[in-house]
C-alpha cells in the first residue's frame, strides 16, 4: 500500500524534548549511533543528501526529521510541511551528513524500541521517496521488525 504524506504527516509523533519511489539500492543509507562514548547522532549517506537536496552544505543546511509509530517509518525532508518535527542541523562527515542531535536519536529509539543496548549503530536502506506537497523530496526510512533484524544481523 503506497504511503500518503498527508496521512504520515498528520500521524507523525513529535516527542516531547527534556528541559514514492523506492530507493532500491542500498547507496540510500540513514544511520543512527546512540552510545555514550561515541555520541548520538543521525546520519545520511551522499545518495540520501543529494535526493533530499542537502548535500551542499551552504545556507545552514538542515532537514526535518518526523517519527510515525503507527506506519513504522521515520520521515526525513528539508521541507518546511515537517517543522512540526524535530530540526536537525546537518554537517559533514567523509561524504554523509550528520547531525548530533541526541532527541531525535532518543525518539527513534524509543518509538521502535531499537537494541542499543548490544551495540552502538544501526544503519537502515529500506527507503521509498516522495514529494511533500511544495515539491520538495521526502524520504520515508522503513523500521519494521524485518528491516530492524536486518540492520541487528
Amino acid at each position: 500500500m503506497p504511503i500518503n504524506i498527508n496521512d504520515i504527516i498528520n500521524n507523525s509523533k513529535k516527542f516531547n524534548k527534556p528541559a514514492a519511489s523506492r530507493g532500491g539500492s542500498s547507496s540510500y543509507s540513514f544511520g543512527i549511533v546512540n552510545s555514550e562514548g561515541n555520541g548520538k547522532r543521525i546520519s545520511l549517506s551522499k545518495a540520501l543528501a543529494e535526493k533530499l537536496d542537502v548535500h551542499d552544505l551552504e545556507n545552514n543546511t538542515h532537514v526535518y526529521v518526523a517519527i510515525s509509530e503507527e506506519d513504522r517509518v521515520v520521515i526525513i525532508s528539508k521541507s518546511e510541511v515537517l517543522s512540526h518535527g524535530y530540526n536537525c542541523k546537518l554537517s559533514k562527515s567523509g561524504e554523509k551528513r550528520i547531525s548530533y542531535n541526541a532527541d531525535v536519536v532518543h525518539g527513534i529509539t524509543d518509538a521502535f524500541s531499537l537494541p542499543f543496548n548490544t551495540r552502538t549503530s544501526m544503519s537502515f536502506s529500506n527507503i521509498e521517496f516522495d514529494k511533500a506537497p511544495d515539491g520538495t523530496d521526502v524520504a520515508y526510512v522503513h523500521l519494521d521488525e524485518d528491516d530492524i533484524k536486518r540492520a541487528t544481523a
